[in-house]
């Protein structure tokens, strides 16, 4: 696969663009028939949204990082029979930030499928707010979907949201969802500390073994 990057026109929003997406607006995107694609986005700023709909039988890994003062709202359709996704939304906030982000996605089709993981870390006295809706219509027996929102603060002010919601509308699906927001152990600081890191570095070491996606 060929890849493409871009500069959206909501300032503060960029793109990596992998073969099989269609943009037919700035910020809207189709995957069509049969493909795969990847989409990975970052917000450093601002407020953006993102809309995508994917066809009959194809499928899309869809990869965000937010950060600054920023809110993120991604809409997806899984319009085709068999089509599906696989999200993961990651923020970052620091200092004062307040930060949101939010995915939406619908199963329209039979036998369609979504993971969406949403983790956020906040530092400082930073606020963070994680949602994720997956919404499983009458005309989509068979759908699997998998919702997931967890935060982690780093700072004793910081505070976060996390908020995953099934909406089913049809008894022939597999859905669940998990939610968690958790203060840092600080027995981990000391122990990394104990090994030679700053505490800066122990926070930073253990953020990104939390944001990790297995």
């Amino acid at each position: 696969m060929s890849a493409h990057g871009f500069q959206s026109p909501v300032s503060g929003l960029e793109f990596r663009v992998l073969n099989g997406t269609t943009e037919r607006e700035p910020g809207t995107f189709i995957i069509e028939k049969n493909k795969k694609a990847e989409i990975q986005a970052v917000l450093s700023r601002g407020e953006a949204k993102i809309k995508i709909t994917i066809e009959e039988g194809a499928s899309l890994v869809f990869k965000s990082e937010s950060r600054g003062a920023s809110s993120l709202a991604i809409e997806c359709a899984l319009s085709g029979a068999g089509s599906s996704v696989e999200m993961t939304n990651i923020c970052r906030a620091t200092g004062k930030d307040a930060q949101k982000s939010s995915a939406n996605i619908t199963h329209i089709a039979p036998n369609t499928r979504s993971i969406v993981h949403s983790k956020g870390v906040a530092w400082d006295s930073a606020a963070l707010e994680l949602s994720g809706l997956a919404k499983i219509e009458k005309s989509a027996p068979g759908s699997v979907s998998r919702v997931e929102c967890k935060a982690l603060l780093l700072g004793e002010a910081a505070n976060a949201r996390a908020d995953p919601v099934l909406e089913i509308l049809n008894n022939d699906v597999d859905c669940s969802h998990s939610a968690s927001v958790r203060e840092i152990e600080k027995e981990k600081i000391f122990y990394l500390q104990a090994r030679g890191l700053s505490s800066a570095e122990a926070q930073q070491l253990i953020a990104d073994g939390f944001l990790a996606v297995a």
